[in-house]
C-alpha cells in the first residue's frame, strides 16, 4: 500500500504533537498541561491541534488506537489454518514485544497512574479497541 506525501505529513504532525504531548505530561502532568502547551511545543497552532485530536483525552488514547489496529492486521496476517489459539499465542506475542520495545511505552505508563483523568482519557478507546 503506497501512502501519499499528504497522508505522511499528516502522520508526521500527528506524530509531533503525540510526542510533544506525552512529554509535557510526563514533566508536568496531565492535568497541568493544556492544549495551548502541547501546540506550542509541536510548533502548530491551537486550530491544527484540533484538526489531529479531539482533545488531550483523545489524544492520550491514540496510543491505544494505533496498537488496536495494528492488532487487527496481526490477527489478519495470521495463516486461516491456525487455530483460535494459535492467533492469539502468536499476536499476544507479537503485540508484548511490539508494546515493549516503543521508547515512550514507560512513559505513557507513568502518566495514567499518576492522573486518574489520564487514565480516563487511554481507556476510552479501548471500547474502539474491543469493537
Amino acid at each position: 500500500m503506497r501512502v501519499t506525501l499528504q497522508k505522511r505529513k499528516r502522520m508526521l504532525v500527528r506524530d509531533a504533537i503525540w510526542d510533544a504531548a506525552i512529554s509535557l505530561f510526563d514533566e508536568k502532568g496531565f492535568d497541568k498541561t493544556t492544549v495551548e502547551d502541547i501546540a506550542k511545543a509541536a510548533g502548530v497552532s491551537r486550530r491544527s491541534f484540533f484538526r489531529y485530536f479531539a482533545s488531550k483525552d483523545d489524544l492520550l488514547a491514540q496510543g491505544v488506537v494505533s496498537d488496536g489496529e495494528w492488532l487487527e492486521r496481526a490477527i489478519e496476517a495470521c495463516p486461516r489454518s491456525y487455530s483460535p489459539f494459535d492467533v492469539i499465542r502468536v499476536v499476544t506475542s507479537e503485540v508484548a514485544v511490539r508494546i515493549a520495545a516503543h521508547p515512550r511505552t514507560r512513559i505513557v505508563l507513568r502518566i495514567t497512574e499518576r492522573s486518574h483523568a489520564a487514565r480516563q482519557g487511554q481507556d476510552s478507546a479501548l471500547a474502539e479497541v474491543e469493537d
